[in-house]
């Protein structure tokens, strides 16, 4: 088998034969010679309930993620694409779904103010880096284009397995593929006049089938069938890019070309110049992921700003052992706190809260209250832990926008229950000051405004510079 390297993006190749590379990845293309790309984005809209215009509609999370992958994909196959790389598109379904652009709309005036959210949509298409339109029919016949040779080895192996999800329309090199009456194109292929790379579309392969399916003790494995498929598949594809990658006046190399015997000297100073650059270029890729771990890893913080559930919790928690806390969740059989810090001003019980387009009201604050009573039940501690609310509210608002973080019933509770109140707005500030500029005299002001604050907010002290942090041009921390 050729030394050549494959992935297969977003769809599960028979056999487990290749490098299997989920849509939902920032994996780059440079170590690959062949690209094998089905463009779903079914796992982005599985299991969503909310929809507009009759298709799915992505929370904000997923809208970011979805379009940060579709443009991530758009590049790599691009670059792929001018680098002389073939690039094998499955023809998928057009999905649509429409998915939030971070812009807000406003309406009405105090409390009758509405917020609307704005959305776009988006098709999965927009991952392919060629102008080309896709338009949703499903169907089995279909007919090889002609003139059309160096794809015959291709169709014979995969045409048993073909049904076509779409049609397409676009300047294309060649057609391939076309419905049985010719009219519409099911395949076709986009060649480079400048290099050698290539841009083939095929009518969906349905390998989801009982026969390459095998069990085995319970469990399910690519059978004999399937392993034998992937095998002729991959030889395909290796000739087809061969084919491109020569001129009309080459014959594809034959394979036993490689041979030792037949390699010349010059070639083996290329081919150890090619190993050290792909060496290179592994150590390069390598450094980005980690320093891309260590840029998300550092921007935690900002979860403070605009997150929910574990990641806020993840974000308080960091911004507390900066603030010079021991902090930590705490999960032992049924109990489950979200934070559990102390200090030498005393010990805390900590609970947080993020909502969309509302204040944080007294629900939380109950749960605050049962997790302290809860906690002091147990034989080890001694006295009543003071509880802290960690509040994010109208977390997609611009922190200078937002309104009161917490109800007015909210407000009354925590007086009663001497709870602390923390706009985690608040904290992003001081705790983004402190890991930039070490205090202890500031991380204890800021403690201890944690510690005094009963049955309120919590007003952490101006930052130790002439000038407040503002949010643009409005005074946060008051």
């Amino acid at each position: 088998m050729s030394t050549k390297k494959i992935f297969s993006i977003g769809y599960d190749f028979p056999g487990g034969l290749l490098e299997n590379i989920p849509f939902d990845s920032d994996h780059s293309l440079f170590d690959c010679d062949i690209v094998l790309f089905n463009p779903s984005i079914f796992s982005f809209s599985l299991g969503q309930s909310s929809t507009y215009k009759g298709k799915p509609s992505l929370p904000d999370s997923q809208s970011f993620r979805l379009q940060e992958r579709i443009l991530h994909w758009k590049k790599e196959l691009k670059n792929a694409y001018n680098e002389g790389k073939l690039i094998v598109v499955l023809l998928s379904q057009n999905d649509i779904v429409y998915v939030a652009t971070g812009d807000k709309q406003y309406s009405g005036t105090g409390r009758n103010r509405v917020e609307t959210r704005m959305v776009r949509d988006i098709s999965n298409y927009e991952s392919i880096p060629i102008k080309i339109n896709i338009i949703n029919a499903k169907g089995k016949e279909l007919r090889i284009g002609e003139n059309v040779s160096f794809v015959k080895e291709l169709y014979d192996i995969i045409k048993p397995y073909l049904e076509y999800q779409v049609y397409i329309e676009g300047e294309f090199s060649q057609v391939l593929f076309t419905t049985k009456n010719a009219f519409k194109i099911l395949g076709a292929c986009v060649m480079s006049s400048q290099h050698s790379g290539a841009i083939v579309f095929l009518p969906h392969i349905d390998t989801d089938i009982e026969e390459f399916e095998e069990e085995k003790n319970e469990e399910i494995f690519w059978s004999k069938k399937a392993i034998t498929f992937g095998n002729k598949f991959i030889r395909a594809l290796i000739n087809l890019d061969s084919y491109f990658k020569s001129t009309t006046d080459l014959s594809v190399k034959p394979t036993w070309i490689n041979e030792k015997d037949f390699t010349l000297k010059k070639e083996e100073e290329i081919n150890k110049n090619l190993l050290v650059i792909e060496k290179k270029i592994v150590e390069l890729v390598e450094q980005k992921e980690k320093d891309k771990k260590e840029l998300e890893e550092e921007g935690y913080l900002k979860y403070l700003l605009y997150e929910k559930g574990k990641p806020l919790e993840k974000a308080i928690l960091k911004a507390l052992r900066i603030l010079g806390f021991t902090a930590n969740p705490f999960k032992e059989s049924d109990s489950e706190f979200d934070a559990v810090f102390e200090s030498e001003e005393g010990r805390f019980i900590g609970e947080a809260e993020g909502k969309d387009n509302k204040p944080i009201n007294i629900d939380k604050l109950r749960q605050l209250e049962m997790n302290i009573n809860e906690d002091f039940s147990r034989e080890n501690i001694k006295e009543i832990a003071k509880g802290v609310l960690f509040g994010n509210a109208f977390r997609f608002t611009h922190p200078s926008e937002r309104s009161n973080f917490f109800t007015d019933k909210c407000y009354i509770a925590a007086k009663r229950s001497k709870v602390a109140l923390v706009r985690t707005t608040d904290l992003f500030i001081v705790a983004k000051y402190l890991s930039e500029n070490k205090s202890k005299t500031f991380e204890k002001k800021c403690r201890d405004a944690i510690f005094s604050a009963s049955g309120e907010e919590v007003y952490f002290p101006p930052l130790p510079q002439s000038e407040n942090f503002k949010f643009a041009d409005t005074e946060i921390n008051k």
